[in-house]
């Protein structure tokens, strides 16, 4: 689990004297197992949704040090979908939604692209790729 991982990194980080990452381990672990008594399952995802959050409180403060712990925290994130496999990704679905007679839409493809690849898919650019595709398939 990705959360054993980030222990011994702490422990690395403590013994090297880094107190930037030393002190940002020590946080998440905390705020990781404050989730965890309040009944968030302790899964990989439920780490990777806490670092996104991290990841995007240190965006918005653009410092050396928020800048080293965004570095640090996105070696645990899963690699995101290029636009490219993206792109091939939402034709699948789309070919097998229509293969199956079933609904098209938005709403169904975001779901099931979700579900294939988990934590993978940037949720911004997505419904872009969507719509160009569904647009162009009718």
């Amino acid at each position: 689990m990705l959360i054993e991982k980030l222990k011994e990194e702490f422990l690395s980080f403590r013994k090297s004297g880094n107190k930037t990452l030393s002190l940002l381990c020590s946080t998440f672990i905390g705020e990781l197992e404050n989730q965890l008594k309040n009944g968030s399952p302790n899964t990989d995802d439920t780490f990777i949704k806490l670092a996104e959050k991290f990841i995007k409180n240190a965006k918005t403060i653009q410092t050396e040090a928020s800048n080293s712990e965004i570095t640090f925290l996105s070696s645990f994130l899963p690699q995101k979908l290029t636009e490219n496999e993206l792109g091939s990704v939402v034709i699948n679905i789309i070919s097998e939604l229509k293969g199956d007679n079933k609904l098209v839409n938005m709403g169904v493809i975001m779901g099931l692209l979700n579900k294939k690849h988990p934590n993978c898919v940037d949720n911004t650019i997505a419904p872009k790729i969507i719509n160009e595709l569904l647009n162009n398939s009718q």
